[in-house]
């Protein structure tokens, strides 16, 4: 008996290190192959990216060097909407004098590169010079994030490389996949150790102490199949806040909240079946606290007794919480971000066009915002950025969509608007309210101007970008103006047009 007791172990130990190792296998497999793929769409975006550039403005544009030219504003402006339809963070382009890479147009709307800027001049760069279509062959992280490169050459209409053009995409889903599989794969092997203890010690009066675990961070509970407890260890006593003897003397009803209980005969299966579950445990003090609880099983003396491993997961539901308020959400001004603003203007779009009212896309930004950062701190400035979103939210009404773009640039969807003076009354609130609140710069009162560009659907445009490209036009013409007002695209387009032909 003992020689087949110890040949099943064996057996068993030998399945659970097969299944480590082909479940290891096949997700390195997994990130290679999704690594790979991802490598190779963001080399086909690069190519693509390329023939939104006409090579010989970009010419004339290294050869002239101003960012005010009317050939770098059009490269630009086809960067930008190339960008807004693919999933790229940032899209340049770079010229090379010697053995020296310089920054040529940049697709960023919000503090771009300048043009004759230097950058490291990297061997993929190197390649794409001479003609090839180069990323790079691993993740490249820095401050903004980790990200894959992409660099293809651009070519004139002689077909001599005069520049390239870079991609980068956000890699960070893909650092996040790599973590989670080492934790899962700690997780597991966790659990086989404690799988292969258990096994060990089928002798019944060792294996309740030696298999608790009395030092282990999870609690431990060995209860009948009825959910009755036998025993817990230490962690099982400090969190449920009972006392060894009453522990004893529960049974998993009384550890789980009235919701969970309710489906408790479901739980008991899962239990039951070793699977892996969530669920709201309660204390002695009727304090509550959300545990993950996986099971095993043993046969002792022809009895069937459930060994149970909860884990405490309320640091882990935080930084879950966290994660998702942080994906909809501006950590600085707790109002939306950039992604949000723009699914909720493509709803509210949609909505509008369905049916049939008006909404305004409303722009803005701080007047001599970058002064106020470099003079003072960028602690002064966050703290300036959160006096404005605060004043905001309080202008608006609930109808209303409020975010921060990026920067100093922030946001505003008017929905349901019945006339120009909706508008009007909304933009002289905010102003008022922020003129209202005067923030502390060394000891004196600064008064926070912002400049604002308003765009109107369907006046102005039918779709996103044309909208916010509108409000933004509006918003130059009210900053070179003087700012500290605002202005609606119709009536500064003209000017802006103008502005543009004597530039030509």
């Amino acid at each position: 008996m003992k020689n087949l007791e110890l040949t099943s172990l064996k057996i068993v130990e030998s399945i659970f290190i097969l299944t480590i190792i082909i479940l290891l296998v096949v997700n390195i497999t997994f990130y290679r192959v999704v690594v790979s793929k991802f490598q190779v769409g963001v080399k086909a975006n690069v190519v693509d990216a390329v023939n939104v550039i006409d090579g010989d403005k970009l010419d004339r544009v290294i050869k002239n060097k101003s960012m005010n030219s009317t050939e770098y504003k059009e490269i630009q402006l086809e960067m930008i909407k190339w960008k807004n339809d693919k999933d790229v963070k940032y899209f340049y382009t770079m010229y090379r004098e010697r053995d020296t890479i310089h920054f040529l147009v940049d697709s960023a709307l919000v503090e771009p590169s300048k043009l004759g800027e230097k950058y490291n001049f990297e061997e993929e760069m190197r390649q794409a010079f001479k003609g090839k279509v180069t990323y790079t062959p691993n993740p490249i992280r820095d401050n903004l994030g980790t990200f894959v490169s992409a660099y293809a050459p651009i070519k004139n209409s002689q077909g001599e490389i005069i520049a390239i053009a870079g991609i980068d995409v956000d890699f960070g889903v893909f650092v996040y996949m790599k973590y989670k599989f080492i934790i899962d794969i700690i997780i597991i092997i966790f659990m086989i150790i404690v799988a292969s203890v258990i096994l060990r010690k089928l002798e019944e009066t060792l294996r309740k102490h030696k298999i608790l675990f009395e030092n282990a961070h999870d609690i431990i509970l060995y209860t009948t199949e009825d959910g009755q407890i036998i025993d817990g260890n230490k962690t099982a006593v400090i969190e449920y806040g009972y006392s060894y003897s009453e522990l004893k003397t529960k049974s998993l009803k009384n550890l789980r909240t009235l919701d969970s209980s309710k489906n408790l005969a479901e739980c008991e299966i899962i239990d039951n079946e070793g699977s892996v579950f969530e669920t709201i445990n309660i204390r002695k003090d009727g304090t509550t606290f959300p545990v993950e609880i996986s099971a095993n099983s043993i046969i002792v003396n022809n009895e069937r007794i459930i060994i149970r491993i909860i884990r405490n997961i309320t640091e882990r539901k935080k930084i879950e919480e966290k994660v998702v308020y942080l994906a909809k959400y501006d950590s600085l001004t707790n109002v939306y971000n950039r992604a949000s603003l723009m699914s909720k203007l493509n709803i509210a779009l949609e909505e509008a066009k369905k049916h049939k009212y008006t909404i305004a896309v409303i722009l803005f930004d701080v007047d001599k915002f970058k002064d106020i950062n470099d003079t003072y701190g960028h602690c002064e400035g966050d703290m300036m950025l959160k006096t404005i979103a605060n004043a905001v939210k309080k202008s608006i009404r609930n109808t209303d969509i409020f975010g921060r773009l990026g920067g100093d640039e922030f946001l505003i969807i008017q929905q349901f608007i019945k006339n120009r003076e909706d508008i009007i009354c909304l933009m002289d609130r905010i102003i008022y309210n922020i003129k209202s609140q005067p923030i502390n710069l060394n000891d004196n009162e600064h008064y926070i101007n912002i400049s604002i560009g308003i765009s109107v659907f369907p006046n102005d445009g039918d779709n996103i970008e044309e909208l916010v490209n509108c409000a933004d036009n509006a918003m130059y013409y009210t900053k070179k103006n003087g700012g500290d007002s605002y202005n609606f695209y119709e009536y500064s387009k003209k000017v802006l047009i103008n502005s543009l032909d004597k530039s030509d």
